[in-house]
């Protein structure tokens, strides 16, 4: 394996990982739990994967 398929299996999991991302944001949006544009923002673009579960699991809510 070269460094050429090492990074396209990267690149390869960093898409997929994209797309859960945004699929689970998408249905917390859906359920009601993201209640403002800014929050939406915010777990699109800046809180990590951990931040974001940990919100979630603290209370289920998430509010701007």
């Amino acid at each position: 394996m070269g460094t050429s398929d090492n990074t396209d299996t990267l690149a390869t999991r960093d898409a997929h990982a994209q797309r859960l991302r945004s699929a689970l944001i998408d249905q917390i949006q859906k359920d009601g739990h993201v209640r403002t544009p800014a929050v939406e923002t915010a777990l699109r673009t800046r809180a990590a994967p951990h931040v974001r579960a940990r919100c979630v699991a603290r209370g289920g809510t998430l509010c701007g």
